[in-house]
């Protein structure tokens, strides 16, 4: 997974710039919609996050590439594992997601719950 990071924002004119491993820059206004929901994301966890952090996540899913959508379960468990108050509830639509987090399968450092609502089978 890319390392991003937030270079910096400057108000006249507006523009944030955003950087993915230490080398490339990106305007944030030139991100997609997904990436640009990722970034938003992570930076009000960072700003807002205290010792017991509870993050609700409503469709997890929105705008963002099934590769974005694992890639995201893979940013929330680092977060987890690294900042062991913060609790994470999230709902999704996402099929590659439900996959990608089985509920009844043990992971170091975090702790799994909730329950499965429904997993249809669609046929084409």
């Amino acid at each position: 997974m890319k390392r991003v990071a937030l270079k910096g924002i400057r108000r006249v004119p507006p523009e944030a710039i955003v950087v993915v491993n230490d080398t490339e820059q990106h305007r944030l206004d030139r991100l997609s919609s997904g990436e640009k929901n990722l970034v938003q994301l992570f930076l009000r966890i960072n700003v807002h996050r205290t010792l017991n952090t509870l993050i609700l996540i409503d469709e997890l899913d929105v705008h963002l590439h099934s590769i974005w959508q694992h890639g995201i379960l893979q940013l929330l468990k680092t977060l987890v594992r690294e900042h062991p108050g913060i609790t994470v509830i999230a709902s999704t639509h996402s099929r590659e997601i439900l996959e990608a987090f089985p509920i009844d399968i043990p992971e170091t450092g975090i702790t799994k719950g909730g329950h499965l609502i429904y997993l249809a089978t669609i046929g084409y």
